[in-house]
């Protein structure tokens, strides 16, 4: 029977005949071969060409065997969009009655394979989006009724039709036994796995899901056939799948990867890497040589009982040699009557260190245009390296910051985009009319200078008299660089931040202020208080408790002062 789909889309006869996405999704394919190639190092062999005029085909069969892929200088690449994660600012607003957020919330934090959400988009979610631009973030729903997401590859899509990058309709080429694994989960199993055996070989299975129905249906060359068992309702009452990137190809209908942009760097570094780790492998070893000497076993005279020597070859001199061997040198020809000896007789040769240098500088400087191509920076200098202390003005390294900041921005919109699509499926699906919508912003405070940076900006700031805002944002900066992969940390140095009194003033300062003993006290032992809670103290109590309770630490030091002055005074009227 024909298939149509039900808001008005063509018969899929004409889509299965004649798919205006193929073109499209052959070259999103090869896309996300060679970016997978570069990401991950699959498929590195075959990237690696013979280079014509340069190398025979020996010599590229070599460079396969022993090259390294780009692997680890991604990683390094990638490292800054955990910034994004650990960003501090943002929010999340799911309005659902309190009871179903409270479940909503626990669903979140272990939604596929024991990983939260947001661990799953910082890691498969993030892994498709730089690796398969034209892949999908698809809801499937378990065994429990639960839903959950996953990511379908665009090698396994035969056709979708898009909203934006939200789909409409999608179909899934299905394997022959992705399709028996689909059979087995209805009722009638065992007649539709006979059916499908009795098919011609040339058939082909899809799985086809629109607005309201999830289906598997057959393609024989010429006819759609839907298999009734198969067909069952779409519960999200949605086509659940979504393109995974958000940056469209110029001119084209493509969507294409945030790494698009420098992976003709990374082609380069991927052949000059290959073609130093062969000269490498080559010239690195120091070559020994030696000066001729006679074959210990022939004494120079080619033969051994009338045949070639065994240990020469028949050349008369000696092939191989250990530090047993006695070293026979031929007498020097003698020139105008004297006899010239050589003063070396054997050494190593070693390769110039200036090709070795000039090939490392030239990766290296391939990798910084990499970085700087992908985030407006360009990556710290190697420890070794000190730059001059006062090399970069402040607008400078503002301007460097901010550059870093936009392009981190960009990943924040995206994973925005990707987790409020799942949290809008799935609330939706597990409450219905008690989900309401939901907001999800992430954080912009991406912490991008080290600790050290922000200390030195936060002491400039203080010693020339700074506002107090601008040093409370300049601390709470530092604190959150030096802490950023540490909340519990973080909270802690937050709270003690706002419990001190006069925290940007050293105690000598406070104590030199016309103010109260008690204020005096508390500023003094603020260190020592501090040293007697735990961090759990700091995060169960509010800064009220936390005030009054440093009060009442120093209360008993004030007292023993005043009573010691007063001894002191006492002695000294008698």
């Amino acid at each position: 029977m024909n298939v149509k789909y039900l808001s008005g889309m063509a018969n899929l006869n004409d889509i299965f005949a004649n798919n205006p996405l193929r073109q499209q999704l052959i070259e999103a394919q090869k896309q996300s071969k060679r970016l997978n190639m570069h990401i991950t190092g699959k498929g590195m062999a075959d990237a690696i060409e013979t280079m014509d005029e340069f190398e025979t085909e020996q010599k590229k069969n070599i460079r396969q065997k022993y090259s390294r892929s780009n692997r680890d200088m991604f990683a390094r690449l990638h490292a800054p969009i955990a910034k994004v994660f650990s960003a501090k600012g943002g929010s999340t607003i799911i309005n659902l009655p309190d009871n179903q957020l409270k479940q909503f919330t626990a669903f979140c934090a272990n939604i596929r394979k024991g990983m939260s959400l947001r661990r799953w988009i910082a890691t498969t979610g993030l892994d498709g989006y730089h690796i398969d631009p034209n892949g999908l973030v698809y809801l499937e729903i378990g065994n429990d009724g639960m839903p959950y997401p996953t990511y379908k590859s665009s090698a396994d899509i035969f056709y979708y039709q898009l909203s934006g990058r939200k789909c409409e309709l999608v179909i899934f080429t299905l394997s022959n036994k992705e399709a028996a694994e689909y059979s087995l989960q209805a009722q009638s199993s065992s007649d539709i796995l006979d059916r499908m055996k009795s098919q011609p070989q040339q058939s082909k299975y899809y799985r086809v899901v629109d607005q309201v129905t999830d289906k598997i249906v057959m393609w024989d060359g010429k006819e759609v056939t839907e298999i009734p068992e198969l067909t069952l309702p779409n519960l999200f009452l949605t086509c659940p799948a979504m393109v995974l990137s958000d940056m469209y190809e110029f001119n084209s209908d493509l969507f294409i990867s945030p790494d698009s942009v420098i992976v003709e760097l990374a082609n380069s570094i991927l052949t000059q890497n290959s073609v130093f780790e062969i000269w490498k492998n080559l010239h690195m070893f120091p070559k020994h040589w030696r000066m001729q000497s006679v074959c210990p076993t022939c004494q120079g005279t080619r033969a051994v009982g009338g045949n070639d020597c065994p240990d020469c070859k028949g050349t008369g001199f000696q092939k191989r040699s250990s530090v047993r061997d006695e070293i026979v040198i031929p007498m020097p020809e003698s020139m105008d009557g004297k006899i010239s000896i050589p003063t070396q007789f054997d050494g190593y040769s070693t390769p110039p260190i200036e090709a070795w240098d000039l090939a490392t500088q030239d990766l290296d400087r391939l990798y910084e245009q990499a970085y700087f191509t992908k985030w407006g920076v360009l990556p710290k200098m190697k420890p070794q390296l000190k730059a001059a202390k006062d090399d970069k003005t402040a607008t400078e390294v503002v301007h460097e910051d901010g550059a870093m900041q936009i392009a981190l921005c960009a990943y924040s919109h995206w994973c925005e985009s990707i987790e409020t699509f799942i949290v809008e499926l799935c609330a939706g699906l597990m409450y219905g009319s008690s989900y309401k919508g939901c907001e999800i912003k992430y954080g912009d405070r991406y912490a991008i200078e080290a600790p050290d940076s922000v200390w030195d900006k936060y002491n400039r700031a203080r010693t020339s008299g700074a506002a107090q805002s601008v040093l409370d944002d300049l601390l709470t900066d530092y604190y959150e660089s030096k802490y950023c992969s540490s909340p519990i940390q973080l909270q802690v140095a937050l709270k003690q931040m706002r419990v001190e009194p006069w925290v940007h003033m050293t105690v000598a300062q406070v104590s030199a202020l016309s103010i109260t003993n008690e204020d005096k006290a508390c500023k003094t032992y603020f260190s020592e208080w501090a040293s007697t809670l735990t961090d759990m103290d700091w995060i169960m109590k509010n800064d009220d408790a936390l005030r009054m309770a440093l009060i009442a630490y120093v209360q008993p030091k004030i007292a023993s002062i005043i009573e010691e002055v007063a001894s002191l005074t006492e002695t000294a009227a008698a």
